[in-house]
């Protein structure tokens, strides 16, 4: 378990599929995310079985620490061990959570815990055009720079979007980090 200020990160179990399905499929956060066909409870299944023995994925439910219920998903994706970089992604699911400094708590825990744990160099994120909330999210308060945009990548409700690739070192997080005054849980 990874204890922030107001959350902690614990490992996904298969008892949370259903919430983090209702998540995924909110038609408030759907819209934002790469996905788009629903997805059954056999599909979820194996998808959380194959995660098991998968060392490029860890999927981990964040918990507010005061009411201890389970508000969103943190993620790390494509872990290259070698090269020591993965793409990242987070969802604050619950939306009464929102704009309350969790998404911000578990983002500076889970990408210390990459950084300093996994000896990871660089982490990265591809965040939609469209979703202008994510990307000041992700520049503004966590500190990723736009290193790219994949023109029209993702055919989403009829519409071609860019991609857009969002890139941060730990230098760039700690000073960020430090302009915000926020510091880890030691």
């Amino acid at each position: 378990m990874l204890v922030g200020n107001l959350v902690y990160l614990r490992s996904m179990e298969m008892e949370d599929m259903d919430q983090v399905r209702k998540w995924n499929f909110d038609p408030q956060i759907r819209p934002s995310l790469n996905t788009s066909l629903p997805v059954s409870r056999i599909q979820q299944k194996l998808w959380f079985e194959r995660l098991q023995t998968d060392r490029t994925k860890h999927k981990l439910v964040i918990v507010d620490r005061t009411t201890g219920r389970d508000i969103g998903i943190m993620s790390a994706m494509k872990i290259d061990h070698e090269h020591k970089n993965c793409e990242v992604g987070w969802t604050i699911g619950e939306k009464e959570f929102w704009g309350k400094g969790h998404a911000i708590d578990a983002a500076f825990t889970f990408l210390s815990f990459l950084f300093d744990q996994f000896g990871l160099h660089m982490v990265y994120a591809y965040v939609l055009s469209s979703n202008a909330r994510a990307l000041s999210f992700f520049v503004n308060k966590i500190g990723f720079a736009e290193t790219g945009r994949y023109k029209e990548a993702r055919f989403k409700d009829g519409v071609y979007i860019d991609n857009v690739l969002l890139c941060l070192r730990k230098e760039d997080m700690v000073k960020t980090m430090n302009q915000r005054g926020y510091t880890l849980r030691p």
